[in-house]
């Protein structure tokens, strides 16, 4: 089976118990099937961390992303432009 993971960052470091569950239940799924992990990528990722990957997932996809600072005046922009979306 190939199973594609979504999630907004790397898992590592282990950290927090978010996860770590998810790391555990990667690295089982990674053992009988085929596991593409595609996550936000802001470049603030370490490399060990992207090498890391290979322990929970057989390719990574890095998807590039950028986020105003909070309390920033882009942050407020962001917030007055997504008023105005019409999507979710």
């Amino acid at each position: 089976m190939h199973i594609l993971w979504l999630k907004t960052e790397l898992l590592h470091p282990l950290d927090k118990g978010g996860r770590i569950r998810t790391y555990h239940m990667l690295r089982e799924l990674t053992r009988e099937h085929r596991v593409t992990y595609l996550t936000l990528d802001d470049g603030c990722s370490s490399a060990d961390a992207i090498a890391a990957a290979e322990e929970y997932c057989s390719s990574l996809l890095r998807v590039p992303f950028r986020t105003s600072r909070k309390g920033s005046p882009g942050f407020y922009w962001d917030l007055v432009r997504n008023l105005a979306s019409p999507l979710p």
